[in-house]
């Protein structure tokens, strides 16, 4: 797992000034910024002899950012467009990807902008 973190924060470090960081935002945080998280790992690969111990399909949920709705809106855009449907490499881990479902939140303690993004991501051990 601790490859396809490392392959999250460099495929993605570009867009967020803010960092790429699990799971919370700090006080005073650098905007924008995403936060991700596990949400599940259900599913190992499974062949006729059992799990093959290779292939994990893990449930993200990736967090943006921002002071405004608009500038969540166009990095959601930009997000959703690089991690749908992936056949590639984050950093060195072979990873296909699918996104599940968005849902847009306000923090009314922060004032901050966000929208929860999940993806399904494949990928070897």
């Amino acid at each position: 797992m601790y490859l396809l973190v490392q392959g999250i924060q460099t495929e993605f470090a570009n867009l967020f000034p803010g960092g790429v960081i699990p799971k919370k935002l700090g006080e005073s945080p650098t905007l924008p910024a995403m936060t991700y998280q596990l949400i599940s790992s259900p599913n190992e690969d499974v062949t006729m002899n059992g799990p093959s111990g290779l292939v994990l399909n893990e449930r993200w949920q990736f967090t943006i950012w921002a002071k405004t709705y608009d500038e969540v809106v166009q990095l959601s855009d930009v997000f959703r467009v690089r991690v749908n449907g992936i056949k590639g490499y984050w950093g060195s881990v072979a990873v296909v990807t699918r996104k599940d479902d968005e849902r847009d939140d306000r923090d009314e303690k922060t004032g901050l902008e966000r929208r929860d993004i999940d993806v399904f991501v494949t990928y070897n051990r």
